[in-house]
Order: C-alpha cells, then sequence, then structure tokens
C-alpha cells in the first residue's frame, strides 16, 4: 500500500525512478499515486507466458512495439529507449506473473529486468523518471527491497535450514564399537 505511511524505500523510488521488487501487497494503490503524482502507469503482466518468447511478445505489446518490429530483446530495448509517456512526468512500472514462466527464470526475468532497467536510468537522465516494481515471490536479481517485511529471498533463507545446526559444531565422532561394526560390514568395502 502506497502513501506517505509506506516503505520508505518504494516512495523515493517513485518519486526518483529505478528498478526494485515489491510484494503482492505492496501493490495496492500504485495506479492512484501515480495519477496524483502526473505519473504513467502501465502493468506488465505477464502470467500467460510459458517462454522466453513470449515473454518478449508481452513487452512488446505492453510498450507498443510497432507489429513489423521482430519481438527480441535488441528491439525492445529499442522500444523501451523510445517510449515517451509525455504529457506525464514519469512511468511506473508494475511486473507481475513473471514466475509463471516455464523456461529458466533464473536468466530470463534478469534479461527483462535489464531492458526496463536500461531504459528507466535513460529517461530520469531526460527528467522522466520510471520506476519498475517487480511484484512477487522469488529471488532477488540484486534488485533492492522496496516492499514491507522482510523480503521473499530472506525469509526463504530463513525458513529452510535447521536452526539447530551450528557449522561451528564438530563432527561427531564414532565410538570404537561403532568403528568395529563398520568395519565389518559390507559399505567399508566401497
Amino acid at each position: 500500500m502506497v502513501g506517505t505511511d509506506g516503505p520508505a524505500g518504494l516512495l523515493s523510488a517513485l518519486r526518483d525512478g529505478g528498478v526494485g521488487r515489491i510484494g503482492d501487497d505492496d501493490a495496492g494503490d500504485l495506479e492512484s499515486w501515480a495519477a496524483a503524482e502526473e505519473r504513467a502507469y502501465l502493468v506488465l503482466d505477464t502470467q500467460d507466458c510459458a517462454t522466453e518468447r513470449d515473454l518478449c511478445a508481452a513487452f512488446g505489446s505492453a510498450f507498443d512495439l510497432p507489429d513489423d518490429e521482430p519481438r527480441e530483446w535488441d528491439a525492445i530495448d529499442e522500444c523501451l529507449g523510445d517510449y515517451d509517456v509525455a504529457p506525464a512526468r514519469g512511468l511506473v512500472v508494475l511486473w507481475t506473473g513473471w514466475d509463471g514462466l516455464d523456461e529458466d527464470t533464473d536468466h530470463v526475468v534478469p534479461v527483462g529486468v535489464d531492458a526496463l532497467a536500461t531504459a528507466a536510468t535513460a529517461w530520469a537522465a531526460e527528467g522522466r523518471p520510471w520506476t519498475v516494481l517487480v511484484c512477487g515471490d522469488g529471488p532477488s536479481w540484486d534488485l533492492p527491497w522496496w516492499g514491507g517485511g522482510a523480503a521473499p529471498w530472506e525469509a526463504a533463507e530463513t525458513d529452510g535450514g535447521d536452526e539447530d545446526w551450528d557449522e561451528e559444531d564438530p563432527e561427531p565422532e564414532l565410538s570404537d564399537a561403532d568403528m568395529a561394526q563398520f568395519e565389518d560390514s559390507e559399505l567399508s568395502s566401497w
């Protein structure tokens, strides 16, 4: 939820531009905020994209890539560089549904993020900042967390391990009886 009480990183990013991650609960009234700040608002919904080709097509469609242009990253980069949102003072892009990709998400999503980040940087230099918000759970892709609460990848790190395990503990030693039993077993011949 965006407002005066929203996460400070998100509010700053909305004003200044950039690319970051938010949770599903943080996307609440972004469209209202964008309108109040005279920013264009675009939802890049890629939930029906299973492949990189589908993702490129969704980018092309969302950003009005001409029909005669190929749906590939170079053409998308060029299109994003030309995507002027005038008379708006900037753009807020909410990217949802990226987690539906069947292909190499750890490669494909960062390529899309990079295309948006390049455009965001170029448009910020023109005085029309773009804020790109990659919404949902998943890896960080080295993007800052602007959502409320803990980042999903931080929660996954703390939830997934054995909290009682201490890497400094020495490995358990076998007693002489256990060692003799092991040496007599079939496993010792491996």
